[in-house]
């Protein structure tokens, strides 16, 4: 007889793992099922990946929403440890034009309530900046740096309350009275209560999320052979990023193409990857080379901020109704390339949401309802 199971998460990248996580964290048996064989199989099984706060010219909603995000992570990191593949020695930011430098210079000039958060970037130019049109406007984020997410993603599904179940292509998901079945291609079926979808791009061929406003965006890094690059005291982002990662390597990247949604690396990619570290850093010795390559595709949502929340069926929103939502069915989806930084804030707000704690008001920035026409 299939057992029911209180939680099944769809997705075992950073959407799914965090909010696995949290759940079992707090005592709850999940289930993690995903159509890849291992953990981490799409875009959150790069080498590295960013995160740092994302800054307005005056406060807002959307700010507190990205610093909650941050603190989420911190909170997260601390919790797990993440040694080898985590450093957090700050990111420096360099404005990728003339637009950007001058709301850089008013962040610093005005924003004295975001002391400690960020600071100018000057004092931490490296010499490879030498000859980057705007590095004096650069900003440096103390509380930002670089981790592996493959390597989080794995981490945080090591937990006792944890139950691993790879190889499940999604066939069907269906309610059946108070429950959810999935069926997997081969057969499998599993039964559970409560349903959080967190597979990304999979969310497009499932009926009940595919009428969100979805699009994909494929994306390759590079990683390269250079000795300065792998030496940075700290990643450096603006066109494109570098990722040091220590033994003469670095990490380049990210191309962003809606032309084409396959992943296979294309070769044209590193070159463009290649061609964004030389204006990013113009001081270079020498050209990188080429190590290998992987693309994957990031779902994107408009505004670029994820759905998070109970997902619901379209319906018009009538004013002063609330909208009906599907009966213990969740959405954690739509990071595009900030998934280490809202995954784990996702993942605090569908938990608390679960049982029945106080969700953080900048949960309605992300709600699905979002998308729902108005009457």
């Amino acid at each position: 007889m299939n057992p029911v199971r209180p939680f099944l998460v769809v997705g075992a990248g950073l959407a799914g793992s965090t909010v696995a996580r949290a759940l079992a964290n707090r005592g709850h048996s999940v289930i993690v099922v995903d159509s890849a064989r291992t953990p981490a199989a799409g875009t959150s099984g790069n080498p590295a990946g960013l995160f740092m706060p994302v800054l307005e010219r005056a406060p807002s909603a959307r700010e507190r929403l990205y610093l909650e995000a941050l603190a989420s992570l911190h909170d997260l990191l601390e919790e797990i440890g993440m040694p080898r593949t985590y450093q957090q020695d700050g990111v420096l930011h360099l404005p990728r034009d003339a637009r950007q430098a001058e709301r850089f210079r008013t962040i610093l000039d005005t924003r004295k309530d975001l002391a400690g958060i960020v600071e100018s970037g000057q004092p931490r130019l490296p010499p490879e900046a030498s000859g980057h049109p705007h590095a004096e406007d650069a900003l440096f984020y103390p509380g930002g740096g670089w981790l592996s997410p493959a390597g989080l993603c794995h981490n945080l599904l090591e937990h006792s309350g944890i139950e691993w179940a790879g190889g499940c292509a999604i066939r069907h998901l269906s309610r059946n009275g108070a429950h959810w079945t999935l069926t997997c291609d081969d057969g499998r079926r599993i039964t559970a209560e409560h349903v959080i979808l967190a597979c990304g791009s999979g969310c497009l061929g499932l009926d009940h999320a595919a009428w969100l406003p979805w699009h994909l965006v494929r994306g390759q890094v590079t990683r390269v052979r250079h000795a300065g690059l792998a030496s940075l005291p700290c990643p450096v982002t603006g066109m494109g990023y570098v990722i040091p990662l220590g033994t003469q390597e670095a990490l380049t990247g990210a191309t962003y193409r809606r032309d084409r949604l396959d992943t296979t690396p294309d070769p044209q990619e590193d070159q463009e990857n290649l061609e964004h570290v030389v204006q990013l850093l113009p001081g270079l010795a020498a050209r990188p080379k080429p190590v290998d390559s992987r693309a994957g595709l990031r779902t994107v949502l408009p505004g670029r901020l994820p759905a998070c929340g109970p997902l619901l069926p379209p319906q018009k929103l009538r004013s002063g109704r609330k909208p009906v939502t599907y009966a213990n069915l969740w959405i954690t989806a739509g990071h595009a390339s900030r998934g280490l930084l809202t995954a784990p804030l996702c993942a605090q707000i569908i938990t608390a949401g679960l049982l029945n704690e106080v969700v953080p008001d900048t949960a309605g920035l992300l709600d699905p309802a979002r998308f729902l026409k108005r009457d």
